[in-house]
């Protein structure tokens, strides 16, 4: 017979430590063979009353699981599903186009907003256009593959604009591809 899991009312067979894979692996995360649980049904518990909010100014955080972006996870059926969608489905009907996004007005999704008044659907455009004016669109040095900040791009554009280099000069004093240096120059900007 196979030892079983130390932890009371576990009954897994034990593999390491007298725990079961998961409690072992619950140690290995957070010190602690019970830690970084959630109690069975408290994640759609708090989905449910997130829908019931009535606080329209104040972001609402959802306090389990997110992807790496920050954004609110669920496990719906066997797949993990956004929780931001979940609630704009409920409160605004399905999306409207298979390209329609969930947008949050409040800019804070990345931070896990569910608040279901800071939620609707809207298309990729309006979407990236909400995240520009909310500062947390990725692009120009904020972009995570960006080599130049803003200040070197306008240093290089000055360069260029005042004839002391040309593009493939720049290109390799700033360590980038010439044809960056092109797109920087003539201020060319890709689809976001």
């Amino acid at each position: 017979m196979a030892n079983i899991c130390s932890v009371g009312g576990c009954g897994g067979p034990a593999i390491k430590r007298g725990w079961c894979s998961a409690h072992y692996q619950r140690w290995r995360h957070h010190g602690d063979p019970l830690g970084g649980g959630t109690a069975r049904g408290a994640a759609p518990e708090f989905l449910e009353n997130a829908l019931k909010n009535e606080d329209h100014h104040s972001c609402l955080l959802w306090p389990y699981s997110r992807d790496d972006y920050g954004y609110a996870k669920i496990k719906n059926g066997a797949r993990p599903a956004y929780v931001h969608r979940i609630i704009c489905e409920r409160v605004h009907g399905k999306q409207p186009t298979s390209a329609h996004e969930a947008a949050h007005s409040c800019g804070n999704g990345h931070l896990g907003c569910i608040n279901p008044h800071h939620l609707r659907w809207a298309t990729p455009t309006a979407n990236q256009k909400d995240r520009r004016s909310h500062g947390t669109a990725l692009f120009g040095e904020r972009h995570p593959s960006s080599k130049l900040s803003d200040a070197k791009v306008k240093e290089l554009r000055e360069a260029y604009a005042e004839g002391k280099a040309s593009q493939r000069e720049l290109s390799v004093a700033y360590g980038i591809a010439q044809g960056q240096v092109s797109r920087i120059v003539n201020a060319v900007r890709r689809a976001q």
